[in-house]
């Protein structure tokens, strides 16, 4: 019944937000969710947009058919059109590391997604890029982009999970249609594990306000953990 109410809230809105049926639909202890999170302490600099953000990142890519089956590639390519500051290029990230793969949390996810996936997409076989993602804002206060701006990830269904955050003001998730027209209802600011929102990315555009410290005196970040979803003709 969630993954319906899911499915049907994307096809009728473009986009699903739920603060909490992901908590419903996945089972873990208060120690399983504090031992995940600290996965996001081992990510490594994105050096391709240094000169504009802050983040750190690991990856992993899988093709789901009868089986997920994991994908030796790290590499991720977006055009100009979408992404103006990194776009053009082949970019090579670290992979994900392997306890972070086998974890169980982070396994009844993946399986969740691509059962909402394959689904919503009336398909049969998916790949799966996965982006696991940090932000930390500029230790002066100023303002850290979490985004490029209005953008597409030129996928065709995104899975955003937000993991943990500490220490920030902003971040506010946005939607717009393809004519880049604010959709109702869909300013989220994150805050609980395992909040989430599913984006057709193939009708709408997305972005994320700027965060910043709301404490320059101590430690700050936020965490995202995001499934793209494409199928290949």
């Amino acid at each position: 019944m969630d993954v319906n109410s899911i499915l049907n809230g994307i096809r009728e809105n473009k986009f699903y937000y739920s603060r909490d049926i992901l908590n419903r639909m996945i089972s873990f202890s208060a120690n399983d969710e504090l031992e995940f999170k600290k996965f996001w302490d081992n990510l490594v600099h994105d050096n391709y947009v240094e000169k504009f953000t802050c983040r750190k990142r690991r990856i992993a890519k899988f093709h789901a058919h009868k089986t997920i089956e994991l994908i030796a590639d790290n590499t991720v390519q977006t055009s100009k059109l979408y992404n103006n500051i990194s776009g053009g290029m082949t970019r090579y990230y670290k992979y994900a590391e392997d306890h972070f793969l086998n974890n169980r949390i982070f396994q009844d996810l993946l399986k969740l997604n691509v059962e909402i996936g394959k689904k919503y997409l009336g398909v049969e076989s998916l790949i799966i890029s996965c982006q696991i993602f940090r932000i930390t804002p500029n230790e002066d206060g100023s303002k850290t982009p979490v985004t490029i701006g209005l953008h597409k990830d030129e996928t065709h269904l995104i899975g955003l999970h937000f993991i943990n955050s500490l220490n920030i003001l902003g971040g506010v998730s946005k939607i717009f249609d393809n004519d880049k027209k604010y959709i109702e209802n869909s300013e989220i600011v994150f805050s609980e594990f395992l909040e989430s929102i599913y984006i057709d990315d193939t009708k709408t555009f997305h972005e994320t306000t700027p965060i910043f410290r709301n404490n320059l005196a101590h430690d700050s970040f936020r965490d995202v953990l995001i499934f793209a979803m494409e199928f290949k003709k």
